[in-house]
């Protein structure tokens, strides 16, 4: 009689478990997007506060400024339009394609727990088309040039992030990829916030810039 009350006391345990399970995995996974999308969020602020605002360094973006006025846009356009071309200071040349690839590496990572399908073209259209915003504004706005390598170091940058997606985070399990998440976006939140208080601060530098450059014919001719 003990054996069997054993028997059936295992078996309503496994069919609890079971109807459990599928539940507990949903909430997991929702929750993991959600932590996912949030880091995803701060490291873009992130990422633009450094590429675009030089991290928030106003003596930078003025003296880019100052610099790039002496160009017109086809000259601005053409600086950097041969990729990989030889320059004077080659270590600063490989620092700077090794820092394009690796700091674009987290996308590979992030996108692709972001969206419920996978889709590594849909993933790598994003990746350029958000690196070519990027240049494409540093172009306009005197913030910085237009390079083409950097389009190309970044993409690759998420294949970078992808490979580790898939050697690192595709064999972890739901709850580990949380945890790791929430790691992350403890890292980033207080870098977001002194992004955040540099960018309010040169905040009137920057819009001074914008407003003189979208005023001013002679830079764009």
């Amino acid at each position: 009689m003990g054996f069997q009350k054993k028997e059936k006391n295992v078996d309503v345990l496994q069919k609890q478990l079971k109807l459990e399970t599928p539940g507990l995995l949903r909430y997991d996974e929702r929750m993991l997007r959600l932590e996912v999308i949030c880091a995803l969020c701060l490291y873009t602020f992130i990422l633009l506060w450094i590429v675009c605002l030089k991290f928030g360094n106003a003596e930078m973006l003025h003296q880019n400024y100052i610099n790039l006025t002496e160009l017109t846009l086809e000259e601005r356009f053409m600086w950097d339009i041969v990729p990989f071309h030889t320059r004077q200071n080659h270590e600063l040349q490989h620092m700077e394609f090794v820092a394009n690839s690796l700091i674009f590496a987290p996308f590979g990572i992030l996108l692709n727990y972001a969206f419920k399908k996978r889709n590594i073209f849909r993933d790598v259209v994003i990746c350029f088309a958000f690196s070519l915003a990027i240049e494409v504004f540093q172009l306009y706005s005197l913030l910085g040039g237009f390079a083409t390598e950097d389009l190309i170091m970044n993409t690759l940058g998420y294949f970078v992030g992808l490979l580790l997606y898939y050697l690192i985070f595709e064999r972890c399990s739901v709850k580990t990829c949380i945890w790791v998440c929430r790691i992350a976006n403890f890292i980033l939140l207080p870098v977001f916030i002194y992004a955040l208080v540099t960018a309010l601060q040169n905040g009137e530098l920057i819009l001074s810039i914008l407003d003189r450059t979208l005023y001013s014919p002679h830079l764009h001719g």
